[in-house]
């Protein structure tokens, strides 16, 4: 037991070490999936944050240069071999306004006060391959009287906007795909202000990039500048998506003069121009008749089952993970089911969703982990966990599965030892505490004397023998007064660790409520004389058996149990929930203690 005290305080006076090791750990990384790329081309970029389970999105570098949007967070958190790690990847989409070399300065993000940059990137753009004039409303563009005469004969016009819808008659939750196109046959002043439609009941993702291009309309060139957006309606029937709309100002045509063969190509006086599509009706139809354990998933999706590690002691954390991918509404695709195990404890664990948005369809992948902490020795399986989604495109419902999962669970690291009775101490035993006795007495009186007149009796027989009587019983004496006060220098112990937790340097919350569940559970295995190790239903049933109020082994049985899913449970833990869990179990300690000490009296 003074083995097991000695490392129970090294622990405690190593935290703070700990915590600034994992605070060193902390980085966030930058990088391009290419550093040469044209004009109007993609680029991801992508900041990777480590060590952090949890925290506010990066504030990106200034990008004059470049439009950027994001396409999603991906969260990572594991514990191998009691170790936890975590990560966050943030991705987003660039596309290039100039060419040249530029230099992507640092991101930064803040984490518990402190700032992190990432590093700085290079990247060069180059003109597209086969570069065309610039639009007619970019600065530097032709005039506007360079489609003037085409125009004019044509009796086209010079601005205008439509939109369209690739399905009139989607199911529920299907993608539709609603594109917006603004045409420009003269140049454009200032910047164009859109606002895109109106779209009640359904789901909206805006598609990047905007794309820019040439296209010929009755004889006429026209720069097109293209928005798209995937919709997915959420219930059956009409439903409309309304006008977009887009402002800018403009340059008139101004009126031949025919005495200058060069007057079309002047400028004319500038006026605003308000332009909107026309709203779009769609009727979402209802899904055929669905299997019972169909819950929404509306695309085309895959299913994937892994665990941390198959091997683990009694009371090691598993982390199950789950992974669901594909095209369509990943949002909307409800988490799997974790499984129902015996013998198993289970917290949710990290949560992410992480949308990849092409041009024309959204897919995306859901990452849902599950905490497992295994309580009884054995050889387990996970069982197989299924999806079901209906195909749009198919026109049928389809089951994905994982696979099962074998896990083997071992005793834990301390060896199980029958407990002690109950009150006893231990009693110290060295060489020399047994001695023989030589027994060649000389003179003995004849059999017929007085055995107790004998002087030589007493002294050598009766006076031995009740010191050796006096010696146990004040042996059992010493042994019950430390069985009362080893309870009570136990509770002290416990307090002594949870007031040094208070005043530590933050540490993570698993390392955190993991000591606070170390100092209760010493407690307990001392007061209990319970082996180390022990569950948290040997505590409650050795509390049972000891008699304890049913009152004070539910409080107990709540505050483990709270412990536990603090410990495992998405997120961290911020300065009040720290004293929260703190003062809890104070509050124990001392229900504990008060209930001891009236059974003593």
């Amino acid at each position: 037991m003074r083995t097991l005290q000695f490392a129970a305080l090294a622990a405690l006076l190593l935290i703070p070490c700990a915590d600034s090791a994992r605070a060193e750990d902390v980085s966030l990384q930058a990088s391009l999936d290419r550093n040469v790329a044209g004009t109007g081309e993609q680029v991801t970029y992508q900041l990777i944050l480590r060590g952090v389970n949890g925290s506010p999105n990066p504030k990106l570098p200034p990008m004059p240069n470049f439009m950027a949007q994001s396409l999603g967070t991906a969260r990572s958190v594991s514990f191998v071999n009691g170790s936890f790690s975590a990560s966050a990847t943030y991705s987003y989409v660039l596309v290039p306004r100039a060419s040249g070399k530029f230099t992507l300065g640092p991101a930064e993000i803040e984490v518990n006060g402190k700032v992190y940059r990432s590093n700085s990137l290079e990247i060069e753009v180059r003109n597209s391959p086969a570069p065309r004039a610039a639009p007619p409303g970019s600065p530097g563009g032709p005039g506007p009287g360079a489609n003037a005469m085409r125009l004019r004969r044509s009796g086209a016009r010079a601005l205008f906007v439509k939109a369209s819808a690739d399905k009139l008659r989607p199911f529920v939750n299907q993608q539709v795909l609603w594109t917006f196109k603004f045409y420009q046959a003269v140049r454009t002043a200032g910047s164009l202000e859109y606002t895109g439609p109106p779209v009640s009941g359904f789901w909206s993702e805006e598609l990047p990039p905007q794309r820019n291009y040439y296209e010929t309309v009755n004889g006429v060139e026209y720069y097109v500048t293209e928005l798209r957006m995937a919709l997915f309606p959420t219930t059956p029937g009409r439903h409309l998506v309304g006008a977009a709309s887009l402002r800018c100002v403009v340059q008139d045509l101004p009126d031949p003069d025919p005495n200058d063969p060069f007057s079309a190509l002047a400028g004319g006086q500038l006026r605003k121009v308000s332009l909107s599509t026309d709203p779009i009706p769609i009727e979402a139809v209802d899904l055929p008749a669905a299997p019972a354990d169909f819950r929404g998933a509306v695309g085309r999706f895959s299913l994937e089952g892994s665990v941390d590690r198959q091997e683990v002691r009694q009371n090691e954390p598993i982390t199950l993970t789950v992974r669901i991918r594909g095209t369509g509404n990943i949002k909307t695709v409800p988490d799997p089911v974790p499984p129902v195990l015996n013998n198993f404890k289970q917290y949710p664990g990290e949560s992410s969703t992480n949308l990849t948005k092409s041009e024309t369809e959204v897919r995306g992948e859901k990452t849902v982990q599950t905490i497992l902490i295994p309580q009884v020795v054995g050889e387990y399986t996970l069982p197989s966990l299924s999806l079901t989604y209906f195909d749009p495109e198919l026109r049928q419902f389809h089951i994905v599965h994982t696979s099962a999962i074998p896990v083997r669970v071992r005793a834990g690291t301390a060896e199980a030892q029958a407990p002690p009775p109950a009150g006893a101490a231990p009693v110290a035993s060295g060489p020399g505490d047994v001695r023989f006795i030589r027994t060649g007495a000389a003179n003995w009186r004849t059999p017929d004397a007085g055995i107790l007149e004998d002087s030589r009796v007493w002294l050598l027989d009766v006076l031995p023998l009740a010191g050796l009587l006096a010696g146990f019983l004040l042996l059992d004496r010493r042994g019950q007064s430390a069985g009362r006060s080893s309870p009570g220098k136990s509770a002290g112990r416990a307090r002594q660790a949870l007031r040094r937790l208070g005043g530590a340097a933050p540490a993570s919350a698993q390392d955190f409520v993991g000591q606070v569940q170390k100092a209760l559970g010493d407690y307990f295995i001392e007061v209990l004389a319970l082996p180390a190790g022990a569950t948290q239903e040997a505590i409650l049933g050795e509390m049972t058996r000891r008699g304890y109020a049913s009152a004070t082994v539910e409080l107990a049985r709540q505050e483990l149990e709270h412990l536990d899913g603090a410990r495992f449970a998405p997120g961290g833990m911020d300065e009040s929930g720290r004293k929260s869990r703190l003062a809890s179990a104070e509050r124990l300690l001392e229900t504990l203690e008060k209930e001891r000490r009236r059974a003593r009296r």
